[in-house]
């Protein structure tokens, strides 16, 4: 059973209370697109209270209720989740992503409910009974057409829909009406009301999904908001490495390892994502064999720093050496030199850095070779 199957036996359902079940977001536009989708969302409208239709749920399927005050439901139907909202009404009272009470309103129209989405795409519905699509703000033509195109006034309510149109304009090979630039500079004032785990989602989403990440940036720089990323140098050739992973889209950005690191501390990427960022930038034009190469890229491998470089020779002897997708082990272990004798403490951690470096430099071609020269040691 598929999301959609679930979504049209609840609309079935709701119908007969004379409700009405439509799916919203990213499933409709992914579809307009052609492109792959497998959640499903969607709001149900009708004469109701949220506690109403909490209980009616119930009766369906299993209802998780955490999110009810906001009109949130997550309903889990023979093993497949299904996210139900009802409209929201958001007032604006404060600045920033979070400065705004929500009320739910299942009464509100559908054309109204579609205005309050950020882009006119986004605002697309689809009817799961008769599969028509409502598109009240020509979302489908935006998007086949290439522009990224706000909804509403509301837009304003969320400066987040800024960064979101960024990773959209990556995803979708888009550029930005004019009227979207001019109100994305206008809400250059609330960036800092932003919080970092949302800008680094928003980000996460543009390097690991772009198709074209350029047009992302090219926004962002449009409305003014690059001015946020001093550290960014120059994204011209960045769409070649679309669709190569996260770590190397970010490496792209970037000539200076320090300018790397300033970058992902202020996006609030992950440690263990940053330190691969930058290990791959430090070591863009490095000279190392891929012995000494694959053990500083550290979490990174040659394999993605060649995606970087261009250089298939690096690569070809990381593939001889067995180093192109992680570091090659020591050849000598522990184990070998208190076979040998020795005993465990600072002397011989001393010796198996001292193995390491001769292997990482070629003195030590196997283990052979490491057993024999641990004897001389």
């Amino acid at each position: 059973m598929s999301h959609l199957t679930v979504a049209k036996r609840i609309a079935e359902k709701a119908q007969d209370k004379g409700w009405r079940l439509m799916v919203v977001g990213g499933y409709v536009r992914d579809q307009v697109a052609a492109k792959s989708s497998k959640d499903v969302d969607a709001e149900i409208y009708g004469e109701f209270e949220i506690r109403d239709l909490v209980d009616w749920l119930t009766q369906i399927g299993k209802v998780d209720a955490v999110g009810a005050s906001f009109g949130v439901l997550k309903v889990t139907v023979d093993g497949i989740d299904l996210d139900i909202s009802t409209p929201r009404r958001e007032s604006k009272q404060g600045k920033g992503h979070k400065g705004f009470l929500v009320k739910p309103d299942p009464t509100m129209s559908l054309e109204e409910a579609a205005s309050r989405r950020g882009f006119t795409f986004n605002a697309l519905m689809l009817d799961p009974l008769s599969g028509q699509i409502h598109d009240f703000f020509n979302g489908q033509n935006d998007l086949l057409e290439g522009t990224l195109r706000h909804t509403s006034e509301a837009f304003k309510d969320d400066p987040l829909r800024v960064l979101r149109g960024m990773q959209f304009c990556g995803r979708f090979n888009l550029s930005a009406a004019q009227e979207t630039i001019k109100m994305s500079n206008s809400l250059k004032s609330e960036f800092e009301t932003l919080p970092t785990e949302r800008i680094f989602s928003e980000f996460s989403k543009w390097a690991r999904k772009s198709t074209n990440p350029s047009k992302g940036l090219d926004f962002m720089q449009a409305c003014g908001w690059l001015d946020f990323f001093p550290q960014i140098e120059s994204w011209e050739k960045i769409d070649e490495f679309a669709g190569k992973g996260e770590a190397i889209v970010f490496a792209a950005l970037f000539s200076d390892s320090g300018a790397a690191k300033s970058f992902m501390a202020q996006i609030g990427a992950p440690k263990k994502l940053a330190a691969k960022v930058e290990a791959l930038v430090a070591n863009k034009n490095s000279k190392a064999n891929a012995r000494q190469l694959s053990h500083d890229l550290g979490k990174a491998s040659i394999r993605e720093w060649v995606a970087l470089t261009g250089n298939q020779e690096m690569l070809q002897e990381a593939v001889r050496e067995g180093c192109a997708d992680s570091p090659q082990a020591p050849f000598l272990q522990g184990r070998d030199l208190i076979a040998q004798g020795h005993k465990p403490g600072p002397g011989m951690g001393k010796t198996l850095r001292t193995a390491l470096k001769a292997q990482l430099s070629g003195q030590i071609n196997s283990r052979e070779d490491a057993l024999e020269w641990s004897k001389t040691q």
